[in-house]
């Protein structure tokens, strides 16, 4: 990954898209000469971007190539310490869920990840003790998008995430609506 030359012209495109609050790309673009340590950065923002749901399929349309490897990179930050980090872990889902249909990269990710991961829609199951104890960030999934990404999940390959995922909680929360 680290010899793959990023183009100058699709992370322009990336940055002029992205509003300045998430825009660490900008800085990197308006050096001439990046150091080791600035490709990384440059990486870590993609990585970062990969996850925020406006601009996964942006990400994916300019750097189709790198789909995996970023995916990859965040399932590694996702699973830091021996927790899961929730948070991240619904982002990724959503995330993931869009790339489907775009990268047959994703797909393979996709049963290699939730084979040790939970499902999207986990947060089902917590109790609320247990809801209470885990950090969402600043801008928590809504339910909708997660159910959203369950949906896009099923309907790219029905058989495999039937069987990889416990679909106990929505069966009773149907029943009890």
């Amino acid at each position: 990954m680290e010899s793959l030359e990023l183009s100058l012209t699709s992370l322009g495109a990336i940055s002029r898209h992205i509003d300045k609050s998430h825009n660490e790309l900008s800085k990197y673009l308006a050096k001439q000469i990046w150091s080791q340590q600035d490709r990384q950065c440059v990486l870590e923002c993609l990585v970062q971007l990969l996850l925020e749901k406006e601009y996964t399929l942006l990400i994916a349309r300019h750097l189709r190539p790198l789909i995996l490897d970023l995916l990859e990179r965040n399932a590694e930050r996702i699973k830091v310490d021996v927790r899961l980090n929730h948070d991240l872990h619904e982002r990724l889902c959503v995330a993931l869920s869009k790339l489907l249909n775009i990268s047959p990269d994703a797909q393979v990710f996709a049963v290699r990840y939730f084979s040790s991961s939970p499902p999207v829609f986990q947060r089902l199951f917590f109790t609320s003790e247990e809801a209470a104890s885990i950090q969402y960030g600043p801008r928590r999934m809504k339910l909708r998008d997660l159910m959203g990404a369950t949906l896009r999940f099923l309907q790219s390959d029905c058989e495999k995430f039937r069987v990889l995922w416990d679909w106990s909680a929505l069966c009773f929360t149907a029943s009890h609506q």
